[in-house]
């Protein structure tokens, strides 16, 4: 796979946990107005997507972290094969 793929995942990777780091450092005291139509608020979600599964008892959590790994280990695979043909 090109470098350039594997620089802009990182730097992808790093802004998110950056701004996350951010978030719940700053938002905890409350909302932020950026502007007067966007407020920014920090939420937590319990469930999976949008709350679906929120009081399923926590097992979601285990079960999505393994679909995510597996979809993961495929498309870098995936890439590898594919990485000839480039």
């Amino acid at each position: 796979m090109k470098p350039l793929y594997w620089i802009i995942a990182l730097g992808v990777l790093v802004t998110d946990q950056l701004t996350k780091y951010w978030a719940a450092a700053t938002l905890v005291k409350g909302s932020i107005s950026v502007v007067p139509s966007l407020t920014l608020t920090l939420v937590h979600n319990t469930g999976a997507a949008f709350g679906f599964l929120s009081s399923a008892g926590g097992w979601q959590n285990t079960f999505f972290m393994i679909v995510a790994a597996l979809a993961a280990v495929f498309i870098i695979v995936m890439l590898w094969r594919l990485q000839d043909r480039w």
